[in-house]
């Protein structure tokens, strides 16, 4: 189920790249978008990772959920070609036989930078600082759900709350309460 969704998210991105509806994607034969296992028959996946790397500016480990999608694909493509070769084209050493296809080559090439990248940029970025809420900031909107659970308390039109509306904002107002009670670093 997660593998499928994530390549319905992969199509999706992929008929935006291309200007192209995702209908004719998926009326796309596997065979026409990767002929072979030439490393060039992958280029239209290697110029849309690029794209989501430069243009897009993705995390290495988006960039890495993407390109191992992506050896799930051509190995999918390429499994019978691979059982017709048999044993004698495993490659010498560690690897599996899918290793001797150009194009698994390059993708796993593009996986182990996207990883060197990762542990480059591991440090925090440029926009940490907005993820996270100051402790005094914290405090006052726990003050804030405390205003909005208690019974007289009215919804913004001014309407009075139901009980279900209250016994939310109440539910709220208790998780974040809970966790005020422990205090910041």
């Amino acid at each position: 189920e997660l593998v499928q969704d994530t390549a319905e998210e992969k199509v999706k991105e992929m008929s935006q790249y291309f200007g192209v509806s995702t209908d004719k994607l998926l009326v796309l034969q596997l065979e026409d978008i990767i002929p072979d296992s030439s490393s060039s028959s992958g280029k239209i996946f290697f110029d849309f990772v690029s794209f989501l790397r430069e243009k897009r500016r993705i995390s290495p480990s988006y960039e890495q959920q993407t390109l191992r999608a992506l050896l799930k694909l051509i190995k999918f493509r390429f499994h019978e070609e691979v059982a017709d070769r048999g044993t004698d084209m495993f490659p010498i050493g560690r690897g599996t036989a899918y290793d001797s296809l150009p194009i698994m080559y390059e993708v796993k090439k593009m996986l182990q930078e996207a990883a060197k990248r990762g542990k480059r940029n591991f440090g925090l970025k440029e926009n940490e600082h907005k993820k996270w809420l100051d402790w005094p900031d914290y405090l006052a909107v726990v003050h804030h759900l405390y205003q909005e659970q208690l019974p007289e308390s009215r919804f913004k039109c001014g309407k009075k709350k139901n009980a279900r509306a209250l016994a939310r904002a109440q539910q709220r107002y208790l998780i974040c309460a809970m966790f005020a009670c422990i205090p910041d670093r």
